[in-house]
């Protein structure tokens, strides 16, 4: 199972940029997810973030950034 495979997208969901440095941008919480838990979560991210884009772009084709 891929990572894409798990997000589904909701109206209250929490929504993370990744941007060209590999750093997260909280672009909302929604989900009103606990400060401590987002921050771990958005630290797992940039932790991962080499492969979140290569699999996005095996997926897609191409990546963008916001920033």
């Amino acid at each position: 199972m891929s990572i894409f495979q798990l997000v589904r997208h909701r109206k209250n969901a929490t929504k993370v940029w990744l941007t060209k440095k590999g750093k997260t941008l909280l672009a909302n919480n929604k989900s009103q997810i606990k400060d401590n838990e987002l921050n771990a979560v958005m630290r797992i991210i940039e932790t991962r973030y080499f492969s979140i884009v290569e699999k996005w772009r095996e997926r897609f084709g191409e990546v963008s950034f916001y920033c």
